[in-house]
């Protein structure tokens, strides 16, 4: 039966989902270091950056359930030290992508917005997962495109 052949390949289920979560961490931390990577930033760079996040996370939204399963358990068991890492990295990013869009703006100002913006991605994620369907009348694209827009026209007003 199918347990088996997971037992076999992977070591169990425990095993696989480990795995799988592994590989969604690295793929999210390919993302975010590649904004680490960038001397300058735009709204059109954020705008790129924002949709291949978001299209990732709606392609493997079991991954990003389990994912925030995951992230809930450690909340209330305490955060092991490569979530810490890893959560590290994401914020880093964010900070690092805002900073260079505002270099005016102060430390605090910009760890809010990078805050507000990382959750202002995870929404459409969030609502396609349990709703599973838009209005009738508007695709997932253009309503990412349309979504991300006003996200960023907010977000960089100061």
């Amino acid at each position: 039966q199918n347990s088996a052949a997971i037992s076999y390949h992977f070591g169990g289920k425990e095993k696989l989902v480990e795995m799988a979560m592994q590989r969604h961490k690295e793929t999210l931390l390919k993302i975010f270091t590649d904004i680490l990577e960038e001397k300058e930033m735009s709204k059109e760079k954020v705008g790129q950056f924002a949709t291949r996040l978001v299209q990732y996370l709606i392609q493997y939204e079991g991954a990003y359930r389990t994912g925030r399963q995951i992230e809930m358990r450690n909340i209330k068991e305490g955060m092991e030290s490569c979530d810490r890492e890893f959560t590290g990295i994401q914020m880093k990013a964010l900070k690092h992508m805002i900073g260079l869009l505002m270099p005016q703006a102060s430390e605090k100002v910009v760890t809010i917005k990078a805050v507000q913006f990382f959750s202002s991605l995870a929404y459409p994620t969030i609502y396609l997962d349990m709703f599973g369907v838009l209005e009738q009348d508007i695709s997932v694209e253009v309503f990412l495109e349309q979504y991300i827009n006003q996200v960023i026209e907010t977000l960089f007003t100061l």
